[in-house]
């Protein structure tokens, strides 16, 4: 699956940016992004970057009640796009 820049640049955000292991390092597997699901990244203005991997099916979307609260998860195809894709 190709994505743009753009997409590339916001699921690496998901994955460096957001995962912030106790131990440090890198994630090894989508399991390791679990407990960062509910907290993700705020999608106040995004430039149509998250809706677009959302009909790629690599990121969902949760509500965390309020507008102010909406956040972003990727899915593990989107996991597997950015192992094959943008980790190199």
């Amino acid at each position: 699956m190709e994505i743009t820049k753009l997409e590339a640049q916001l699921i690496n955000r998901i994955v460096h940016d957001l995962y912030q292991p106790t131990n440090g390092g890198e994630p090894e597997s989508f399991e390791d992004l679990s407990d960062i699901w509910a907290f993700m990244l705020e999608t106040k203005s995004d430039g149509g970057v998250f809706a677009s991997l959302q009909k790629k099916g690599l990121a969902a979307y949760s509500s965390g009640g309020t507008k102010d609260e909406d956040t972003i998860c990727l899915t593990p195809q989107g996991w597997d796009v950015y192992v094959s894709q943008i980790k190199k």
